[in-house]
């Protein structure tokens, strides 16, 4: 996703704020200068390869429980631990929210900014989506990968699949590429729309807010028809309708670290503390997945713990060049990843010669051909049309 330049200048009319940032100083608040400290933190933020890769990870972990079914009573209990889906959420929210609080306050033709930024995304999502979903099409009719071919359908061409009621047994991770995509377009829209009537930080946080809030109560439309823990994963957790809170938390954190950096790198340890406590809380609230706040609350309050812990990173002492040169590599490569480790992991699945039956050498087999496919599909697809981007459509 892309990052200002450390040397981009970037004009904020907003009221209380100095009118001419840097990147690599934002927010000070009435003038007030920041201390070399928060400064470098603030400037670590606006580079989110680490939170980038371990997503990423914590998704491919996740996923290789499917090789310990042999004792692992319910595989839930790892989506509450390894959730690498949600840290992307929020972190996708926070991104694209920061892109359009810089760009839309300096457009004097915010309908003509939009269209770049659609044009842009479209460009970084959409040629390995559709390469992958090819990919899929022809592993499951050829026989090398289990699918249901009833499932497939023109809903994947236009992020339809899960738009408001479930899909199953084919391309199962185009779900969260899904919201995604439709926050992408329905977030700025709203945003345009309310720029019309209130002024823009007024608009930002009612385009946020009404969103998160749609979420919830489209949770609670859809709730009774939840009996058990698997519809409550295919009804609740994977519709478009109802995650797009998560990323509206992360637009809301980016609307706080626009204005309020300083405070939130201040209390960074208590936002820690507090994010991780509730994050953990699953471990002892009952009701799963039946209760009301399983229903409703669970998944925005998770994206808030979330978004809570996220600070502290922007705080981390920086690290060496190796594990530099790593994180800045699986960041790079993290959406090839997210796109090849379910086919990996359902041809393993599926055909006997490449399944060990041993779960930890499974899971090494598993993560290595997912870095090493995903380095060829970054480099054979992904850098391409990247640099075309970026030559034709330049931020």
């Amino acid at each position: 996703m892309p990052v200002p330049s450390a040397s981009s200048t970037i004009t904020r009319p907003w009221p209380n704020m100095v009118a001419t940032i840097t990147a690599a100083s934002l927010c000070p608040i009435n003038g007030s200068s920041i201390s070399g400290k928060h400064e470098s933190a603030i400037s670590a933020f606006s580079r989110p390869r680490s939170l980038r890769s371990i997503a990423i990870l914590l998704v491919v972990l996740e996923h290789g429980t499917y090789f310990d079914f042999g004792r692992r009573p319910n595989r839930y209990d790892a989506q509450f631990f390894l959730n690498g889906v949600e840290l992307f959420f929020v972190l996708s929210g926070f991104l694209i929210g920061r892109i359009l609080i810089r760009q839309m306050q300096q457009s004097n033709q915010p309908a003509t900014m939009l269209r770049h930024f659609w044009i842009r995304r479209w460009l970084r999502t959409l040629p390995l989506y559709f390469a992958a979903l090819l990919a899929n099409v022809w592993l499951v009719y050829a026989g090398w990968m289990v699918g249901n071919t009833d499932t497939i359908s023109w809903r994947f061409l236009l992020f339809l699949q899960n738009f408001r009621w479930y899909f199953n047994g084919f391309f199962m991770e185009s779900w969260s590429l899904a919201v995604e995509e439709w926050f992408y377009l329905l977030f700025p829209i709203g945003l345009l729309l309310l720029r019309k009537v209130f002024s823009f930080p007024k608009a930002f946080l009612m385009a946020a807010a009404g969103m998160l809030l749609f979420a919830v109560g489209y949770r609670w439309h859809i709730s009774p028809l939840v009996t058990n823990a698997e519809q409550w994963d295919m009804l609740l957790r994977k519709l478009v309708l109802c995650r797009l809170d998560a990323l509206m938390v992360g637009c809301l954190l980016a609307w706080a670290w626009e204005n309020h950096a300083i405070w939130l790198t201040r209390f960074r340890w208590p936002l820690f503390v507090v994010g991780l406590l509730v994050y953990l809380s699953v471990l002892v609230i009952p009701g799963f997945p039946n209760s009301s706040y399983f229903r409703l609350a669970y998944l925005s309050v998770n994206a808030m713990a979330i978004g809570g812990m996220l600070p502290l990173f922007a705080c981390l002492p920086a690290i060496g060049t190796w594990p530099q040169s790593i994180i800045g590599f699986i960041s790079k490569i993290s959406y090839s990843m997210y796109l090849v480790h379910a086919m990996v992991l359902g041809l393993m699945l599926h055909n006997p010669l490449l399944n060990t039956g041993h779960y930890w050498l499974n899971l090494l087999l598993y993560s290595t051909a997912t870095i090493g496919i995903a380095s060829i599909t970054y480099r054979c697809i992904e850098k391409p049309v990247l640099q075309y981007r970026d030559k034709h459509f330049a931020a």
